[in-house]
């Protein structure tokens, strides 16, 4: 059985999957590039880990045990949920995270304020996990909070 599930077990996973919603081994050829020997040695490989025959193969065709429905519905909704990871880990490798700063001096020209205000708009619209942080002080401690 299926104690650890390794790389392998999911590559047969996938193959029992294509392999049903194929029809059967030789219909999933195509879609696999694999020859019906090599798929069907892979569905073996498969029924030994598992400990429990997926299907029924033969002059009636392609015939899905019960234990096989069982599997296929699971091995779906594993499939989904390993895309749904695959996309929220992506998704986080092009995100900002963590804390901006922002220094403000004291006194400082109008303009400045409505063209920052500006940026901070912008920034805010790429939707990123960052939290701003504004700081208002006088210049000489700006510069202490700047080398703390």
């Amino acid at each position: 059985m299926l104690g650890q599930l390794h790389d392998p077990d999911l590559h047969l996973l996938r193959l029992f999957v294509t392999v049903v919603e194929a029809g059967g081994f030789s219909a999933a050829q195509g879609v696999l590039g694999l020859s019906q020997p090599s798929i069907s040695q892979q569905m073996a490989r498969l029924e030994t880990r598992l400990g429990y025959r997926l299907c029924s193969r033969g002059k009636r065709g392609f015939a899905l045990t019960e234990k096989g429905q069982l599997l296929l519905k699971a091995a779906r909704e594993l499939l989904v949920q390993i895309e749904q990871f695959r996309q929220q880990a992506n998704g986080v490798a092009g995100q900002l995270l963590g804390t901006l700063r922002i220094g403000i001096a004291e006194n400082q020209d109008a303009a400045v304020n409505l063209r920052l205000a500006e940026a901070i708009r912008r920034f805010r619209q790429r939707r990123q996990a960052v939290q701003l942080e504004l700081i208002s002080a006088p210049p000489a401690q700006m510069e202490g909070l700047l080398l703390e």
